[in-house]
């Protein structure tokens, strides 16, 4: 998480950007490992198919279990970060305000209404808070898969 959000809205707008990170390290994984008819492939992709390329790939260079382990726990963590994400971006929102506490968003995503799994619904700002540090949390899982190394003086 990079600063402190104060509220709602501007916490589910750092966790947009946050998930960017995610999209940037695919991306550049993918353009450093694969050919250029591969990477105009994946480009085109949506995020989901993107990501399992990379982590599929990483199986294959990083073969000890503890690599293993780590690119296993990722794909857990993810998917119910992508999810929200999907939501946010796919859905609309309806602010509800109650009388006494904190206001929520209620998210409706019209095409995964009928979905069991469906992550619709409402969320707090502290729903979004956990999520921004789970977040920061499964990006360092990444970036140590990568082998990216905070260069920091």
């Amino acid at each position: 998480m990079s600063f402190p959000p104060t509220d709602l809205f501007s916490a589910i707008g750092l966790f947009i950007v946050n998930f960017g990170v995610l999209e940037y390290f695919t991306f550049g994984h993918l353009y450093d490992h694969f050919s250029q008819e591969e990477y105009k492939r994946a480009e085109k992709n949506h995020f989901n198919d993107r990501m399992e390329k990379v982590l599929s790939h990483l199986a294959t260079l990083r073969t000890d279990k503890k690599s293993l382990e780590a690119i296993a726990e990722f794909r857990e963590r993810l998917a119910p970060l992508r999810d929200l994400r999907n939501n946010i971006d796919h859905g609309y929102m309806l602010m509800k305000l109650p009388d006494e506490g904190m206001p929520s968003l209620r998210i409706v995503n019209p095409r995964h209404q009928a979905l069991p799994r469906s992550t619709s619904g409402d969320v707090t700002f502290e729903d979004i808070l956990q999520s921004l540090e789970e977040l920061t949390e499964v990006t360092e899982i990444l970036k140590s898969l990568l082998g990216y190394r905070d260069e920091t003086p």
